[in-house]
Order: C-alpha cells, then structure tokens, then sequence
C-alpha cells in the first residue's frame, strides 16, 4: 500500500498517506476509493470558487482561498469547469466572462490577485486557453480592466500577442473596453499595435475607428513603439 501511495499523483500522497497512518486502507480499491473521493471534495471547493469569483463575492473567495489545503489548491490549479451529471467540460465562449473554464481565468477576470498567485505557485499553466475561446487568462485580466493582474500573468510568462478565437488580443480587448491604463502596460511589455491578425483588425485601426479618448492612445503607442524598435 505505501508503493500505491508513492505511485499516486504528488498532490495526493500527503492526504492519502495522513489517512493511511491514522486508519489503515484494507486494500488499493479502497485507497483508490479514497483518491476519488479527494479529487470529487476538490473539484466542489473549486466549483465554490467559481461562482464566487464571477459574484464578485471578493470575501467568499478570499476566505475559500485562506482555507484551501494543499492538494485541494493544486487540484484547482488543474481544475476545468464540468457539467456534474456528464463530466464534460462547460465551455465558455468568447462574449462570456470570465472567457475560459479554469480559475485562473475566472481570478483573472475578477481581479484576485491572490488567489491568482496561489493557483499559479500551485502549477496553474499561465498561457491556458479556453476550449472554445481560445482566450488566456490575460484575455480575462484585460476584459475586467484589471492591470495589477495583467502584470502578474505577464510575469509569470503569459503571451502578450496570443489571440482569441476571434482574432482579439488582450490589448484590443483593454482598448475596446476603455482600459487604457491596462493598454498601455500591454504595449509596454510589448504587445503590437499595428498588428493586423488574418480575419482581425489591428489595434491602431480600432482606436481610430472608436475615437474620442482611445484616438489619445495612438501617440502614446506610437512613441512606445519607436522606442521599443530602437532600444
């Protein structure tokens, strides 16, 4: 039984173990059994987070978050959005927020800061898509005009210039909404204004075309972009 446990996913060993010197498995199918049930407790603490964070309930998650013991936030970390009766993966299209199925999504759209640092110290894949979207969490971040998380993902090695299923990046998203605090961070660690995905429209065309406040943005891209070329 101990090589069972040494065999079974990292996150899980230490509560499988715990559970093992406090009362004995009788056999694998029971610590099998008991591996199921750690991932099913898991996943509903993650389901908890998710309708948490989509509340803005900034408390809830904050207390969900404080409490979350290791294997639990390492199964968030892995965890996808599922329909509970079929276990399929619910996704999420690009017109609805948080614009992916994961936490990370989801902390990024709402702003957690901290609880999206947990979920990527814990393995969360930074550069994750959403399965229909194909929206990052740095998609989510732009969409909520939430800069502190944008440079978090950034850091933490999210593509800047990756493009959702419809051809938007982070940047188009910050300067659609009227983010531009989060528009100018993103050009700044070098996303392309001028780019003009196949099937997209550049940035630079956007802004032009809204006017108004987001016109005052092409200067300001303009200068950042001279510099980045010549730096």
């Amino acid at each position: 039984l101990e090589d069972a446990i040494a065999a079974a996913p990292s996150y899980l060993q230490p509560p499988l173990a715990e559970r093992h010197s406090l009362l004995p498995f009788a056999d694998t199918r029971e610590l099998r059994k008991r591996s199921k049930e750690i991932k099913r407790s898991s996943c509903e603490v993650a389901e908890k987070l998710w309708h948490a964070l989509l509340a803005s309930d900034t408390k809830h998650v904050s207390q969900l978050a404080d409490e979350l013991e290791p294997h639990e936030l390492a199964v968030c970390a892995r965890w996808k959005r599922r329909d509970l009766a079929t276990d399929l993966v619910q996704e999420v299209d690009e017109a609805t927020p948080p614009f992916g199925e994961t936490l990370l999504h989801a902390a990024a759209f709402a702003g957690h800061v901290g609880l999206l640092g947990q979920l990527l110290g814990a393995g969360a894949r930074v550069s994750r898509t959403g399965q229909q979207s194909c929206c990052t969490a740095l998609h989510a971040a732009a969409a909520g005009g939430n800069l502190e998380a944008c440079e978090r993902l950034l850091a933490a090695g999210c593509r800047v210039g990756a493009l959702s299923a419809g051809k938007r990046s982070a940047l188009y998203i910050a300067c659609l909404k009227g983010f531009h605090d989060v528009a100018r961070a993103l050009v700044a660690a070098g996303a392309d204004p001028y780019a003009s995905p196949s099937g997209g429209e550049a940035v630079m065309s956007l802004l032009r075309r809204l006017g108004g406040p987001a016109a005052a943005l092409i200067p300001i891209f303009d200068e950042v972009s001279r510099a980045a070329a010549a730096a």
